[in-house]
């Protein structure tokens, strides 16, 4: 049997933690805001949206990434 050595520990690589009122971005930049995340399911709003988009957390980190800072 051949060793991968992949430069992951064991556990997998890190993912970035989802937190209420964190602001992510999709791949064309437009921001979200996460309003819940419960039971592997992230509630967010979508800027200029009034209603919420609910995603499981994984396919949430597949597609968004977190913002470091947001200036208005």
């Amino acid at each position: 049997m051949e060793k991968k050595l992949t430069g992951s520990p064991a556990s997998g690589f890190a993912r970035p933690v989802i937190r209420k009122g964190d602001k992510w971005k999709d791949k064309r930049g437009c921001l979200v805001t996460v309003e819940n995340y419960r039971f592997n399911r992230v509630t967010f709003y979508r800027d200029g949206y009034e209603s919420p988009c609910v995603q499981s957390d994984l396919r949430f980190l597949t597609e968004f990434q977190p913002v470091g800072e947001v200036k208005p």
